[in-house]
């Protein structure tokens, strides 16, 4: 039973962020054209298609996407699936339907995916750490749906991919150093658990580069278990291989694109604003500032706090950690990856992620937000606590997913966009208003929607399709709860 009730957790997070099309936008665009190129041209530029997106570098007379090229690797196994299935069936690929189609559902397969896979890996983290089964679903589906993982499941951004193999990592380096200390040899810490360590470690800095700084933080974990030169050159070879396939077609892909596997595609941006910001520092990466803090934490502008409470409560789910005085390993490894993070986001030139819900440049980090909440969660009063946090977060994460995800830069003082666009369109009866496009430059009405609105369904009632698959998939087994209890 309990096996059920998490696999359908599971299967209605997919369903909820594979119901929603966010049309189009820059970063979504340059991934697309390169998974594009690399499938139809074999080349790795985006020369022909480069008017459709200002994120983009400048080489050698030729345009190229200027992200991290992961995502877009990934994403060519299912767009060459999709064009043997046009070729065979006689679809035109570049019709209207087929085009919303095949973002659609590479979204799906890439990011959406990797929504329910963060989430997974939360939920079993979750109980590693003492949750019980209720309590690690409640504070799963606050992650999946109360923080900004729910809008950034349903892009193409390389966000909330980087966050699943970090969620993975995250558990496996902890059930590895856990079974290094007993002093057992098994799969938990044999060499195939380490290489899979190094391939996710390898694989999350191609997708999202930043994240070499949480890597750094779990390898010096999980190295700190036996500090022994013996051990410690094992972990190290064995991750090293691991890692060894993602780093080496990653560098072969820099090669092929710039002359050079160091030469990253930030170095090379066109657009002349973005240049002048990653010339600064490391990449446009500075000491954290008092803006960067207080934007993506407390403003209304973009702040994490203001958009997602429900994530107030890892402040107080530290505090308890600490004075609890368990596992003291694993809070020092949480803490870190968050503040690690933190002095990344806030010391970057963007860190309000240009047009977007909230900080963007958080979410890799977010499922270890969520993990200290047990420690507060656990006693009645703050689980109470918890629920009230998590209702509104809720609310306004549906509501910036299913309005607009993009949401304009503005003071990051005054700004208000919660209240003066997303609210402000739900009361005018609007719902998916994104008109950005990454196949027209002229903004289009059909450009974002969801799949309430494909059955004719207008406005907030576009949404209740599901809703009621949500209802109809628990409020029976509550009912039957309810009823056993009763009769207890």
């Amino acid at each position: 039973m309990a096996a059920a009730f998490r696999a359908r957790l599971f299967i209605l997070l997919a369903v909820t962020y594979a119901y929603f099309y966010e049309g189009g936008d820059p970063n979504q665009a340059t991934r697309m054209f390169l998974t594009r190129s690399l499938v139809e041209r074999h080349e790795p530029d985006i020369t022909p298609y480069h008017r459709f997106t200002i994120d983009k570098s400048e080489f050698d007379g030729k345009f190229w996407c200027d992200k991290a090229p992961a995502v877009s690797m990934l994403a060519t196994i299912p767009y060459a699936t999709m064009n043997v299935v046009d070729r065979t069936l006689g679809f035109d690929r570049d019709s209207r339907v087929m085009q919303r189609i095949r973002l659609h559902m590479i979204v799906l397969v890439i990011s959406a995916a990797s929504g329910v896979i963060a989430s997974i890996f939360v939920r079993r983290s979750l109980r590693l750490f003492g949750a019980t089964p209720r309590l690690a679903d409640l504070l799963t589906a606050g992650y999946a749906l109360g923080t900004l993982a729910f809008p950034f499941s349903t892009v193409l951004f390389g966000h909330q991919t980087a966050a699943a193999m970090l969620a993975a990592s995250f558990y496996f380096v902890v059930k590895t150093r856990q079974a290094t200390l007993d002093g057992e040899a098994s799969e938990e810490n044999g060499p195939a658990r380490l290489a899979l360590l190094g391939a996710l470690w390898g694989l999350v800095m191609t997708t999202e580069y930043p994240t070499g700084l949480l890597v750094a933080c779990q390898g010096l974990y999980l190295l700190s278990a036996d500090r022994r030169v013996r051990p410690v050159v094992r972990v190290l070879a064995w991750s090293a291989a691991g890692a060894f396939a993602p780093l080496v077609i990653h560098s072969a892909f820099l090669w092929w694109a710039f002359g050079s596997p160091f030469s990253l595609p930030y170095s090379h941006m066109a657009e002349p604003i973005f240049l002048a910001h990653v010339s600064t520092g490391v990449l446009g990466i500075n000491l954290p500032s008092l803006v960067g803090l207080f934007g993506s934490f407390l403003s209304r502008y973009r702040g994490i706090f203001f958009f997602c409470p429900f994530l107030i409560c890892t402040l107080v789910g530290l505090r308890s950690w600490i004075a609890s005085g368990e596992r003291r390993a694993e809070l020092a490894l949480c803490a870190a990856q968050i503040f690690a993070y933190v002095f990344f986001c806030a010391g970057y030139y963007a860190w309000d992620g240009g047009g977007s819900t909230g900080p963007r440049h958080l979410v890799p980090a977010l499922p270890f937000f969520v993990i200290p909440i047990v420690w507060f969660a656990r006693s009645k009063a703050g689980l109470r606590w918890t629920l009230l946090s998590l209702v509104p977060s809720v609310i306004i994460m549906l509501a910036c997913t299913a309005t607009r995800i993009e949401l304009p830069e503005g003071d990051p003082w005054r700004a208000n966009p919660l209240y003066e666009i997303i609210f402000a369109t739900l009361a005018r009866g609007e719902i998916a208003v994104n008109r950005a496009d990454i196949y027209s430059l002229d903004p289009r009405g059909d450009a974002s929607y969801n799949l309430g609105s494909l059955m004719g369904l207008t406005s907030v009632c576009s949404l209740l399709p599901l809703l009621a698959i949500w209802l109809a998939a628990y409020v029976p087994s509550g009912f039957v709860a309810w009823r056993r209890t009763r009769s207890a």
